[in-house]
């Protein structure tokens, strides 16, 4: 087998690993993730991607009780189906604009700076992904 072939063959993406304010089962808190400074996480904080410690890729934490999320959430008035799946919704674009980022960033220095742009980039994700017209597109196909 071609040795590029074999490499691609054995990517696989990494788990994201999902941090509540408070102990959740099979997940982190904010207290168990630190800041570059060694402060705990808030409400402010949206993901964070490290090196894995058990791997050659990386853990890619995504806080779920992030202020601008619940703060959305609280202003739509949506149903408890459109709230799941707005939900899902932003753990995959969260997960996966944190993971192309840092990509795109291991070219040069990382830092935090990986943090302040996902805390932009959540704010548009919300919004684009729950407009009326794709959350009424959404009911025709889940009904």
């Amino acid at each position: 087998m071609n040795p590029s072939l074999a490499k691609i063959k054995d990517y696989q993406l990494p788990q994201p690993v999902l941090v509540y304010k408070e102990k959740k089962e099979g997940c982190r808190t904010w207290a168990e993730i630190k800041k570059d400074d060694g402060s705990s996480w808030s409400g402010e904080d949206i993901a964070k991607v490290v090196p894995s410690g058990a791997s050659r890729g990386v853990d890619i934490f995504i806080n779920m009780d992030a202020d601008i999320f619940h703060e959305f959430l609280n202003r739509q008035h949506l149903t408890k189906k459109k709230q799941e799946f707005i939900k899902r919704s932003w753990q995959s674009a969260i997960f996966l604009n944190s993971l192309v980022i840092y990509n795109d960033l291991a070219k040069i220095e990382k830092g935090e700076l990986l943090s302040d742009v996902i805390k932009s980039v959540s704010k548009v994700v919300l919004d684009l992904m729950c407009n009326d017209a794709f959350l009424k597109e959404l009911e025709k196909v889940e009904d």
